[in-house]
């Protein structure tokens, strides 16, 4: 199903390796899971590590993405690494927060 989709909008021409593709949807299930752990540090009013979790992470990103190296290989790093350093902001708030409230 997936080279029909891509060849229908995209063209032909346009060709993304399996595991390219694979990676890249990991990377989504991981900014999912970033932006669920922004909601929760949200919930517990962490908006200053809600703010930190998304600005480190988006300095990390940028910081792989300019790295040498394949373009593939760099952007599917990029996108990885910074909704996980996200993620251990966030859930290092949360940890915290629901530690200073028992």
């Amino acid at each position: 199903v997936g080279p029909c989709l891509r060849a229908g909008p995209l063209g032909e021409g346009y060709r993304v390796a399996h595991l390219i593709l694979g990676a890249l949807t990991l990377t989504a299930a991981l900014l999912a899971l970033r932006t669920l752990t922004g909601a929760a540090t949200l919930s517990l009013d962490g908006h200053g590590a809600y703010a930190a979790g998304w600005l480190v992470a988006t300095a990390c990103s940028t910081a792989v993405l300019l790295l040498p190296g394949n373009l593939e290989t760099r952007v599917v790093m990029s996108l990885a690494a910074g909704p996980v350093i996200g993620v251990v902001v966030h859930v290092t708030w949360i940890r915290r927060a629901l530690n200073s409230r028992r």
